[in-house]
Order: structure tokens, then C-alpha cells, then sequence
């Protein structure tokens, strides 16, 4: 009888889930909805590290003007 592999996530990836503990709410159309959350899985990404992603990335080119 083998044993099963049991993977432990990496450090960051806990440090990532336990800092979320805050919530916020957007209303969007449901078209908008779905456009979300298949780019988010199309990128295997959930649909908040979707959006903290694309926040990031829109922060950074606001920074650069």
C-alpha cells in the first residue's frame, strides 16, 4: 500500500489567505460578472487575486504619468 502525497501550500500562499479578512462589494452587470470570472480562470486565478492583479497593474501605470 503506497501512502497518499500530501502537499502543504507554500508560506506564501498561507500568508496570502490568512491576510484576507476584509470584504468588498461591487456591483456590475451580469455580462461584466461573467467576463470576470472567465478571465480570472482562464489565468487559473481566483476572481480576487483576478481583481487585486488588476488593480496592481492599473496602480502601476497611473504611477508611471
Amino acid at each position: 500500500m503506497t501512502t497518499p502525497k500530501i502537499t502543504a501550500p507554500s508560506v506564501e500562499e498561507v500568508k496570502r489567505r490568512i491576510l484576507k479578512d476584509e470584504t468588498i462589494q461591487l456591483r456590475v452587470t451580469a455580462v461584466q460578472k461573467e467576463k470576470i470570472v472567465a478571465n480570472a480562470k482562464g489565468l487559473h486565478l481566483s476572481t480576487t487575486d483576478y481583481l487585486i492583479k488588476c488593480h496592481e497593474v492599473v496602480s502601476e501605470k497611473l504611477e508611471e504619468k
